[in-house]
């Protein structure tokens, strides 16, 4: 068995599983990584032929990584957020180690893909508005700073007074973190939700059961991925600041339902959450044996009233789902990007690490943990 030593986030190209890398990088604040594979390849190729020969389209590149004493064989899936790329998941703006360090150091098997477009899958000239929905071109300070602002981002000046993202971004007009991410965020066409679908379906079939991870407008397609892979191959699904709605036609149409929902069914509100009317609840086949835990920071995207309507949403549609506030479990004061605040460690380790043994491994959360569900 060939070991590797991983001590930090990487910037590599693609080496095989039977490759030897040195501990030859810094970091290490997951401690020590030793891997008996790490590697790469692409999922999704649909090939076109042409005047001059074949191209190639519609690929995402996958990275993976696994430890020596694996705690267990479930694999874990890191499917990154809109405008961004795998590497949000390797490293910290402030160069420590990423989520994806901390992941490996608890002996889980990990896997991270770049959305087509994004990272290491090429964007094509055939990807465009249309399939972007908006996230086409870069980001700008005033976007990526919104997103970053958080009391615990790397780097920034205190807000004083009453916090927001405006005072936030008042206090900080130049943070070298959000800079580096915007660096290494690309700009360009996304390859759209469903492009991204097929590709991670292609992934977990090869993989599989698996364990999705989502984050932002990565939830989109990581929540249809759960919907339409073949049965068995996800086991759980994570999601972090990203938007939860099991009833947008897009989920309503991928998913199976027992009944059959009505004709032209169109979800109720119940106190400004979409539901089903409670004379007429179908299941939701697809997401039956596949539990559903979602997170977020206090000063990210969503609110708790949108996730506390998720979990009712999916409860009533037969559904395990969790919702863990995480400013009322100790993390206080987070934003979208929490990956790269100072405290991600603490964040990985205590909260996000038992996640994914509950998913996986269908171990016990924290008793002590205020868990909506």
């Amino acid at each position: 068995m060939t070991k590797i030593r991983l001590g930090t986030a990487l910037s590599l190209g693609l080496l095989g599983a039977t490759a030897l890398v040195t501990s030859a990088w810094a970091f290490g604040e997951a401690g020590p990584v030793t891997l008996s594979e790490f590697g790469g390849f692409i999922v999704g190729t649909d090939i076109v032929e042409g005047e001059a020969g074949p191209s190639v389209t519609g690929q995402s590149y996958v990275e993976f990584a696994k430890p020596a004493e694996p705690a267990y064989e479930t694999p874990l899936v890191l499917i990154h957020g809109g405008g961004g790329q795998s590497s949000d998941w390797i490293a910290t703006v402030d160069g420590r180690d990423g989520w994806r360090n901390y992941f490996l150091a608890a002996g889980i098997n990990t896997y991270l893909l770049d959305r087509p477009g994004l990272g290491r899958s090429p964007a094509k000239p055939t990807y465009g508005p249309d399939d972007a929905k908006g996230m086409v071109g870069e980001g700008s300070y005033e976007q990526i700073g919104g997103l970053a602002s958080s009391e615990n981002w790397p780097g920034a000046n205190p807000v004083e007074g009453e916090w927001s993202r405006e005072a936030w971004l008042a206090a900080n007009p130049n943070n070298e973190g959000v800079l580096t991410w915007m660096a290494t965020s690309p700009g360009g066409p996304y390859g759209g939700n469903e492009l991204a679908r097929e590709n991670l379906v292609e992934l977990v079939d090869q993989i599989g059961p698996a364990v999705l991870f989502g984050h932002s407008a990565g939830v989109a397609s990581t929540l249809l991925t759960a919907l339409t892979a073949p049965e068995g191959k996800v086991k759980g699904v994570l999601i972090f600041e990203g938007g939860v709605d099991l009833l947008n036609e897009a989920n309503r149409a991928a998913a199976t339902w027992e009944p059959p929902l009505a004709e032209g069914f169109e979800p109720v509100d119940a106190d400004g959450c979409p539901m089903q009317p409670e004379d007429s609840v179908s299941q939701n086949v697809s997401l039956a044996d596949i539990p559903i835990v979602i997170i977020r920071s206090e000063h990210g995207n969503q609110s708790d009233e949108a996730f506390t309507c998720a979990v009712a949403q999916l409860e009533q549609m037969g559904v395990d789902a969790k919702f863990i506030p995480l400013a009322d479990n100790g993390f206080p004061g987070g934003g979208h990007f929490m990956m790269s605040d100072t405290n991600s460690g603490e964040i990985a380790t205590d909260v996000l690490v038992p996640i994914v043994n509950f998913l996986a491994n269908g171990e016990e959360l924290p008793s002590d943990w205020m868990v909506i569900d």
